[in-house]
């Protein structure tokens, strides 16, 4: 993961912070609120946007890509498994 992307985190509450940093830039309130914040960020930077459950495992990632004007919503979007073979 590159240090500009933003991860979306529970650690007794829900919290957003990016990647290469300690301190999250947003903390508290739902899980929705947090996801939807870490998403306009992400969306703005043009940097992924990983979700995490609970207990930390990797529920999504949600790429976007960096322009004059960002697309509302992700170019690729990633769940673990998805790739596995059926």
């Amino acid at each position: 993961m590159d240090a500009r992307d933003v991860e979306t985190f529970w650690d007794g509450i829900w919290m957003t912070r990016r990647v290469g940093c300690v301190e999250p830039f947003s903390r508290g309130g739902p899980r929705l609120r947090q996801i939807c914040i870490g998403a306009e960020v992400a969306r703005w930077a043009g940097v992924r946007h990983v979700i995490r459950d609970k207990d930390g495992t990797v529920e999504e990632v949600n790429v976007y890509r960096p322009g004059p004007y960002p697309s509302r919503s992700p170019t690729h979007r990633l769940r673990p498994g998805d790739d596995r073979p059926s």
